[in-house]
């Protein structure tokens, strides 16, 4: 699963959940969002703010997180559709075989129009539940 911490228009903390990610050969993030269900997170982006993207593998709850600044934030064209179509079809079934039933996530993985954000990742943390939780596991300065 992808999560995403950002602020309101209003300053106010917000999050979304992401539909989908690729990782370019410059090491840019390019992901996607439902523009209506997060209109809140996404409201309140500009350029140059930092956004935290948060990784989950549902079966084991192991985590990352990528601390970034946003470099643009844009309407999905057909590769941000095609990204979000493979996301909910690779989530669909992962979570099935955890148990979970597709009316439990329609309304997360629901096609919708789409925001594709490019965040260049700055910091990469560990945030496995346990000892090492909030330890770096990478820098773009080092």
């Amino acid at each position: 699963m992808i999560l995403m911490g950002s602020r309101s228009a209003e300053g106010r903390p917000a999050i979304a959940r992401g539909l989908g990610c690729s990782v370019q050969d410059n090491g840019e993030l390019h992901m996607v969002f439902g523009v209506r269900q997060w209109a809140e997170a996404l409201g309140g982006l500009s350029p140059g703010d930092t956004v935290a993207l948060t990784f989950v593998s549902p079966s084991d709850y192991r985590a990352v997180q990528v601390k970034g600044p946003l470099l643009s934030l844009s309407a999905g064209d057909d590769a941000a559709d095609a990204r979000a179509a493979a996301y909910r079809a690779e989530m669909a079934a992962e979570l099935g075989r955890l148990g979970i039933l597709p009316s439990q996530i329609d309304q997360w993985i629901d096609p919708e129009p789409l925001a594709e954000l490019r965040v260049l990742p700055s910091t990469v943390f560990d945030q496995t539940p346990g000892d090492g939780a909030g330890r770096v596991l990478a820098r773009a300065d080092a």
